[in-house]
């Protein structure tokens, strides 16, 4: 029997405090976070930041589009501290 682990956990997030949907994405993703939503990075498995978004007016929800960035994985960073893996689909 062979085991192969297939998924990557979250970085780090606390339970309840954010969520990305859809995932995996193919567009535009969707943020809600428990407090107001501050600003949005997402890097992707180098850590080079291929979004940021920042200014965002005291909404605990946010949208980032992921629709000019290629296949493959990507950390989405809410307010500086919410980490959660995304995955980019075609």
């Amino acid at each position: 029997m062979v085991v192969c682990n297939l998924g990557v956990p979250d970085v780090y997030t606390e339970v309840g405090k954010i969520t990305c949907s859809p995932n995996p994405v193919n567009g535009l993703l969707y943020i809600s976070a428990a407090e107001p939503i501050t600003s949005v990075v997402v890097s992707n498995l180098l850590g080079q930041v291929v979004i940021e978004v920042a200014g965002f007016k005291q909404e605990k929800d946010a949208t980032v589009s992921f629709a000019t960035l290629p296949a493959g994985m990507y950390f989405v960073m809410v307010n500086n501290r919410y980490v959660r893996r995304v995955v980019r689909e075609l």
